[in-house]
């Protein structure tokens, strides 16, 4: 039998080389097949207005409350990021809710996310403990968002 220290070391030998040398690194069209982040609730039911969609390959649509549909593509970093944000969720283990008793006129962040064609749905008010890594894909899917709509410069 090892001992503790030898088990210990085994698993770190295992995870830095044995693991490593299968893995395959996630590309843009399999990290996941598409996002769709919606807002809802508040005062007078409007959210903040955000509706975006985004799939693997890096094709984002954003909807303006009352305004045009804006259309983009990412790629290089941004994409990467927002791959990693995807990645670093613990997915299998994410609540349906995440919902503050008895809170009320809350705006609700609405996340819908196909992974290798498997559905995950999530919906968070704004003073709900939620994983830090979903915190971080809301973050990231927020500056999107925002970076995708801001007025454009003539």
């Amino acid at each position: 039998m090892l001992s503790p220290r030898r088990l210990v070391a085994a698993i770190i030998l295992a995870s830095a080389f044995g693991f490593g040398v299968h893995a395959t690194p996630a590309t843009p069209s399999d990290a996941f097949d598409q996002i769709t982040y919606r807002d809802t609730g508040g005062f007078g039911a409007g959210g903040r207005g955000i509706s975006l969609t985004v799939t693997g390959p890096g094709h984002l649509e954003a909807e303006v409350l009352g305004g045009p549909k804006r259309v983009r593509t990412l790629q290089g970093e941004e994409l990467a990021e927002l791959h990693a944000a995807v990645a670093a969720v613990d997915w299998p283990h994410v609540e349906h809710n995440y919902l503050t008793p008895g809170a009320a006129d809350l705006v609700v962040r609405n996340l819908t996310i196909v992974i290798r064609g498997e559905m995950c749905e999530t919906h968070a008010d704004f003073l709900a403990k939620i994983p830090p890594a979903l915190q971080e894909l809301f973050s990231r899917l927020d500056a999107l968002y925002r970076r995708s709509t801001r007025p454009e410069k003539r």
